[in-house]
């Protein structure tokens, strides 16, 4: 999937994508998996290449396997 991080809380680290197309929920990315992608830092307004996960520990999707575009 592709989107716009629309939200980072740097502090917190995490944010929100917005998938591009509008019709999926915003969907939680966490700073790890940015580092983990090699992506310096997280700001608001990147497009992103992401896959949906289903984090086990909360039962929600989160973004993972992050590419800058």
């Amino acid at each position: 999937m592709i989107g716009r991080l629309i939200k980072f809380h740097g502090q917190k680290g995490y944010g929100f994508i917005k998938p591009d197309g509008g019709c999926s929920k915003d969907i939680f990315v966490h700073v790890r998996d940015a580092q983990v992608a090699g992506i310096g830092e997280l700001t608001e307004g990147m497009r992103l290449r992401y896959e949906e996960v289903l984090d086990q520990r909360n039962g929600k999707f989160r973004a993972t396997a992050l590419e800058l575009l």
